[in-house]
C-alpha cells in the first residue's frame, strides 16, 4: 500500500500499514513516519506547489526553524528553480522505520537532513546523498546497523560543510566512505562504532576532528591526516585496534587526551615538527609500538600517562625542547631500556613517571631538575646506574623502591656540597626506597666513570 505526501496533507493522519511513501513537499514535518515498522520504501518526486508568497514563505520558516538560524537566499532558490523538489527533511521524521530497505533522495533540492531523520532505520543498506546537501543533522542515520554504501555526488563538493555530532555513529556495517572536500569540520562521535570501515579519505580541507569522532573504529587499519588538519578531539581514535598506519598532518601542534589510547596494532608514529604538546593518555596501552620520533625542537610538554601501557617500546630520545613530562607518563613500559633527557630545559618529572619500567638499566638526570617525585623509579628493577644533578634538592616517597639493589648513584658535579649530598642520601634511604645505595661522584673511581662512559657511547 501507498501513499503520497502532499503539501495538502502532511498535517494529516496517514493511513496504517503503508509500505510505501511518495514525498510531494517542500518540507517533510518532523516526527511524521516515526517508528512505522511497516515503511519499506521512500521515494522523493517532483509537484507543483503554488507559487504563492505565503506557501513558500511557510516552507522557508520551516527550514530555517529546523536548522536554527537564518539562511540567505532560500526563499529566491524555493520560488525559482529549487520549489518542486523537496528541501529539507525534518528531525526524526523517519527514526525507528526498522523495515525500510529504500529511499530515493531528491537529486538537486534537498539541503538539510534533520536530527535523528533516519534514526534506527537498520534495514537501510544504502544511500546516494544529493549534490544539493549542506547539513546532515546530529544522528542523522544513528544506529543503521545495516548501511554498507553511503555514496556521494560528484558535485557534493561545493556544498556539504556539515555533518551533525554521531551523525553515522553505530553503522556497523559501513566499509569505506570518502568526504567532500567543502567539509572542514568532523564533529564528535560522527563515525564512533562504526566497526566495519576499514578505509576513510578526509579533504584537504578538513581542520577539526571532533571528540570521539571515529572511536572503537576496530577494522581501520590507516589514515592520512590532512596537512589542513589543526585540532584532533579527545579519544578520537581511541580503540582502533586494527589501526597500523598515521599520517599527521604537519599543522597539528597537540594530540589531545587519549587519542589514540589502545591502538593496540600501531608499532611506529612520527610525529610533526609543529607538535608542541602531547596529552594526556594520548598513546596509552598502545602495546606493539616499538618506534616514536618526537620533534626536535618544539615539543614542550608530555601529559599524564601518554604513553603508559607501551610495553614494546624500547627507547626514546626526548628533545632538548622538553620541559614537563607528566605523571605516569612512561609507566609500565616493561622494555625501555634507555631514554635520553633533555640535559637542561627539563624541570618537570611527575609521580611515577617511569614506574615498572623493569628493563630501564642506566639514566641521566638533566641539570634543571630539582626534585625526584614520589615513586619515579618505582619498580624500575634492572637500573643499576642514575646521574643526578647537581640542582637536585628533594627526592620524594618510594622514588627507587624495588630497583636494583646495586644501584649505583653518581653525582655529576665534582663541587657538589657534602652536606646536601649526605642529606639527600639520607632521603634515598630513608624515603626514596634505595637500601644498599652506593655513593660515587664522576671524578672518584673507575665505576663512576663508567657509567658515565656507558653514558657517552650512548647517547653522544
Amino acid at each position: 500500500m501507498s501513499y503520497t505526501l502532499t503539501q495538502d496533507n502532511m498535517r494529516n493522519r496517514y493511513p496504517e500499514n503503508i509500505t510505501t511513501v511518495i514525498v510531494k513537499t517542500h518540507v517533510v514535518p518532523p516526527m511524521i513516519f516515526y517508528n512505522d515498522r511497516n515503511l519499506t520504501t521512500v521515494i522523493f518526486k517532483p509537484f507543483n506547489p503554488v507559487y504563492d508568497r505565503s506557501s513558500i514563505e511557510a516552507a522557508v520558516e520551516a527550514i530555517e526553524n529546523r536548522m536554527g538560524r537564518l539562511i540567505p537566499g532560500l526563499y529566491e532558490q524555493l520560488a525559482k528553480f529549487r520549489a518542486t523538489y523537496t528541501a529539507a527533511i525534518g528531525d526524526v521524521a523517519f527514526a525507528g522505520c526498522r523495515s525500510l530497505t529504500s529511499i530515493t533522495l531528491p537529486p538537486h533540492s534537498l539541503r538539510f537532513i534533520g536530527r535523528e531523520a533516519f534514526r534506527s532505520c537498520t534495514s537501510l543498506t544504502s544511500i546516494t546523498l544529493p549534490d544539493s546537501l549542506e547539513s546532515i543533522g546530529k544522528q542523522a542515520f544513528y544506529d543503521c546497523s545495516s548501511l554498507t554504501s553511503i555514496t556521494l555526488s560528484n558535485s557534493l563538493s561545493n556544498s556539504l560543510t556539515e555533518i551533525g555530532r554521531l551523525a553515522f555513529s553505530g553503522c556497523s556495517s559501513l566499509t569505506s566512505i570518502t568526504l567532500p572536500d567543502s567539509l572542514t569540520t568532523i564533529d564528535a562521535q560522527v563515525f564512533s562504532g562504526c566497526s566495519s570501515l576499514t578505509s576513510i579519505t578526509l579533504p584537504d580541507s578538513l581542520t577539526t576532528i571532533g571528540r570521539d569522532a571515529f572511536r572503537w573504529c576496530t577494522s581501520l587499519t590507516s589514515i592520512t591526516l590532512p596537512d589542513s588538519l589543526t585540532t584532533i578531539g579527545s579519544e578520537a581514535f581511541l580503540g582502533c585496534s586494527s589501526l597500523t598506519s598515521i599520517t599527521l598532518s604537519n599543522s597539528l601542534t597537540e594530540i589531545g587526551y587519549s587519542v589514540f589510547r589502545s591502538c593496540t596494532s600501531l608499532t611506529s608514529i612520527t610525529l610533526p615538527d609543529s607538535l608542541t604538546t602531547i596529552g594526556s593518555e594520548a598513546f596509552e596501552r598502545c602495546s606493539s609500538l616499538t618506534s616514536i620520533t618526537l620533534p626536535p625542537n618544539s615539543l614542550t610538554k608530555i601529559g599524564d600517562q601518554a604513553f603508559r601501557g607501551c610495553s614494546s617500546l624500547t627507547s626514546i630520545t626526548l628533545p632538548d625542547s622538553l620541559t614537563m613530562i607528566g605523571n605516569e607518563a612512561f609507566r609500565g613500559c616493561s622494555s625501555l631500556t634507555v631514554i635520553r633527557l633533555p640535559p637542561h630545559s627539563l624541570w618537570f618529572i611527575g609521580s611515577e613517571a617511569f614506574r615498572g619500567c623493569s628493563s630501564l638499566w642506566f639514566i641521566v638526570l638533566p641539570d634543571s631538575l630539582t626534585k625526584i617525585r614520589d615513586g619515579t623509579f618505582y619498580g624500575c628493577t634492572s637500573l643499576t646506574s642514575i646521574v643526578l644533578p647537581n640542582s637536585l634538592t628533594t627526592i620524594g616517597d618510594n622514588a627507587f623502591e624495588g630497583c636494583s639493589a646495586n644501584l649505583l648513584i653518581v653525582w655529576c658535579d665534582q663541587y657538589f656540597n657534602p652536606e646536601e649530598v649526605d642529606v639527600l642520601q639520607h632521603e634515598l634511604a630513608t624515603r626514596g626506597g634505595c637500601r644498599n645505595v652506593k655513593r660515587k661522584r664522576d671524578d672518584d673511581d673507575d665505576e663512576a666513570g663508567g657509567a658515565k662512559k656507558r653514558f657517552t657511547d650512548t647517547f653522544l
